[in-house]
């Protein structure tokens, strides 16, 4: 017997639904409380699977309500599922066809709910992703402060910066928060701060957005965050291995304390030297990140801090 997939093509607005073992549409608007009313019509009809793609920040309600109403969901990604459209040779585009190849592609490739959660962890993402956004604006803000050339625009600069760093600051101490009162979270954190180059900041991203850390295997925590290398060969070519997609904001918060962890961490250290004698910088720091990231996972997955003898 198949299984009873609904399938959601998530817009700003509205909800395209549909719902595969019946072929019926539905479209509701994309707000907490129209959400609420259709996920308790996917229990009503018991849906083995809601299935949809990561749409910025419009996705988040919707993941949010099922999380709470213990239904199953799978977030899958666009880019897979687009491939899978474009080898069907369709081309035309409306978020109704969308929800209707959504489901196609869970049923063929038997697309598995998500079973790594945590209550929290919508709200550390929500506040790291801000977190990371007010980063590049304060970034921008000083970069403009460089071309500027009236005192009055220097001084609305300051109060901005001030006001970006007293932010900041708040999303931190929310953040700790967080993590003290969560018995789980305040182990996980212990573990990645023993580790030379983390701080407080990057342990925060990691337990936000690599929640997986512990429960995969070296190869897939590299794939996960888009630092497993990739071949690229055809017949008697063969060209420069790669990395790519993954988690970008995973990369970005690994790349700073890498370089540390070259000075600090043995083998890293010895990683670096190694690949940097042949080739470019960035592809060791690279390297030195993934070691970084599996070091990591199995300290958590061994429930032990880091030490100089590992």
């Amino acid at each position: 017997m198949s299984r009873n997939i609904i399938s959601v093509d998530v817009s700003q607005e509205k909800l395209d639904v549909y719902f595969a073992n019946n072929n019926e549409y539905k479209i509701v608007k994309n707000e907490p409380k129209a959400i609420k009313k259709l996920v308790r019509l996917f229990k009503k009809w018991n849906a083995d699977l809601i299935v949809f793609e990561p749409t910025n920040v419009y996705h988040r309600p919707l993941q949010v309500i099922c999380q709470a109403e213990a239904v199953s969901y799978a977030v899958v990604d666009s880019y897979c599922v687009k491939r899978h459209k474009d080898s069907l040779r369709k081309m035309a585009k409306t978020d109704k066809q969308d929800a209707y190849y959504l489901a196609d592609y869970a049923k063929k490739h038997d697309i598995q709910p998500q079973t790594i959660s945590h209550k929290n962890l919508h709200e550390m993402q929500e506040l790291m992703g801000k977190y990371s956004e007010l980063v590049e604006m304060r970034i921008q803000t000083k970069n403009r402060d460089n071309v500027n050339t009236l005192e009055a625009s220097h001084k609305i600069n300051e109060e901005l910066l001030r006001f970006l760093n007293e932010s900041m600051d708040k999303i931190l101490q929310e953040m700790q928060k967080i993590v003290e009162n969560d018995e789980e979270l305040t182990r996980r954190y212990r573990i990645m701060v023993s580790v030379p180059g983390i701080g407080d900041i990057t342990a925060y991203m990691l337990l936000a957005f690599v929640f997986e850390l512990g429960s995969l295997n070296q190869r897939q925590i590299a794939r996960l965050a888009g630092l497993a290398p990739m071949d690229y060969q055809s017949g008697k070519y063969i060209g420069k291995k790669f990395i790519s997609g993954g988690r970008s904001k995973v990369r970005k918060a690994l790349y700073m304390p890498a370089l540390s962890a070259v000075r600090k961490i043995g083998f890293i250290q010895e990683t670096y030297k190694r690949i940097s004698q042949n080739k470019p910088k960035k592809v060791a720091i690279t390297a030195c990140m993934r070691k970084l990231l599996v070091l990591v996972n199995l300290l958590v997955k061994e429930n032990r801090a880091f030490n100089s003898n590992y």
